[in-house]
């Protein structure tokens, strides 16, 4: 077995030794596979962290993990292939393995890169490596992200009148400022929601855009933790619509809400404007991620002259877990615990739900579908007897 290494941590430690499981039950089931062609070769490659490109040749074989089979030359058969293991932010590593024996098992730890020394103000950069390194406090491309999710729902409430919902959802996660492992940074999280609902028969229909909602967050990595806290708005774009009086379009807000099963109720509560605060802790390990959030929000009705919407009090626990089983797959699923209550009455309600997901993953992104169930209805309001539930398509890119 040829193997390459440079002091792996214990997440590549695992992780290669499950490659070496995997690979050897192949090699096991195929006897003679490899040496009827030499050319073929099984290679498999981690690095700590996770997360880097590995290039042969100028070509990019995949992100690390990888557990791959590659043809190569007699020339690289005879004097070795020639890897590159690079990251963002980490010095690339440069490894030559012998492939002669046709399995080829890689770890490698990836060293961050140094700080750019000090320089007077406004002098040129030193050298083009400096110039391409990130800077402590820089923002850092590779940190921001889109998601998209549309999601889908129908009933029938009443044996002559069934409803469709459909909600759009785009959410953003901007880092600001970065300051590397082990220091400070700060993201910009930014929502905008949208619902639809629509009667059969032509009895109604109604398609409203919700509460923006931007979010500061304050944070810092510790090892494979990440933790952050911060505060937002919601703008109260719901009130320039007078649903006060329009029943579809209060349905489609409350459908929405339900479908979402009340996360971050302030974009759908029409005719308000919010205040927030969330904490967030995550652990990221090579095949496996954990996370959970605490948000809190005090929902403001607007003065609209005619009437006023009341006051919200809004509490979230959320928790997920996802890994991958395949370098391509990612599978996971959400618990979500959220509790509205009406100030100054004793009006108030819980929802529980469950919301399990897959992601076939690509450089820079990922699409995939999930599905929400309520365990309990949010506000005991259900279209049907099987309570309010969500089919969604949702796809994420990083950039």
């Amino acid at each position: 077995m040829s193997q390459a290494s440079s002091k792996p941590g214990r997440g590549a430690s695992r992780a290669l030794a499950a490659t070496v499981v995997s690979l050897a039950s192949l090699l096991g089931a195929t006897p003679g596979a490899v040496a009827q062609d030499p050319r073929v070769i099984a290679l498999a490659v981690a690095s700590e962290p996770s997360g880097a490109r590995v290039i042969a040749a100028g070509r990019v074989l995949g992100i690390t993990p990888i557990d791959t089979q590659l043809e190569v030359s007699e020339e690289v058969a005879r004097d070795g292939l020639r890897l590159t293991v690079s990251r963002d932010g980490y010095q690339p590593s440069d490894l030559t393995v012998d492939v002669s024996r046709g399995l080829v098992v890689v770890q490698t730890a990836l060293r961050p890169l140094d700080p750019p020394s000090s320089a007077p103000i406004g002098a040129p950069p030193l050298a083009p490596a400096i110039a391409q390194s990130p800077t402590p406090l820089a923002p850092d491309v590779s940190r921001h992200e889109l998601r998209g999710r549309v999601g889908f729902y129908t009933a029938e409430p009443a044996r002559e009148d069934r409803l469709t919902a459909a909600t759009l959802e785009i959410e953003g996660r901007f880092g600001l400022l970065d300051g590397g492992p082990g220091e400070a940074f700060v993201d910009l999280d930014v929502a905008l929601s949208a619902a639809a609902l629509g009667v059969d028969g032509g009895r109604g229909a109604a398609f409203r855009v919700g509460n923006p909602h931007a979010q500061v967050r304050a944070g810092a990595r510790l090892g494979e933790v990440r933790v952050s806290g911060g505060v937002g708005l919601a703008l109260p774009l719901t009130a320039a619509f007078d649903d006060d009086r329009d029943v579809v379009a209060a349905a489609a807000y409350a459908a929405a809400n339900g479908m979402s099963a009340w996360r971050d109720p302030w974009r759908w509560i029409y005719s308000t404007a919010a205040v927030t605060a969330e904490g967030r802790v995550t652990y990221a390990g090579e095949q496996v991620q954990l996370g959970g959030a605490l948000s809190i929000g005090g929902i403001l009705g607007v003065d609209r002259g005619r009437t006023q919407q009341p006051d919200w009090f809004s509490f979230q626990l959320r928790g997920h877990i996802q890994g991958q089983p395949h370098p391509l797959v990612t599978l996971g699923g959400e618990i979500g615990f959220s509790h509205l209550a009406m100030l100054e009455t004793d009006l108030s309600n819980s929802a529980l739900s469950i919301a399990p997901y897959a992601h076939l993953d690509f450089e820079g992104g990922y699409v995939g579908p999930r599905f929400t169930l309520n365990v309990i209805d949010p506000l005991g309001f259900s279209f049907d007897a099987g309570g309010v539930w969500s089919l969604a398509l949702e796809g994420g890119a990083r950039f």
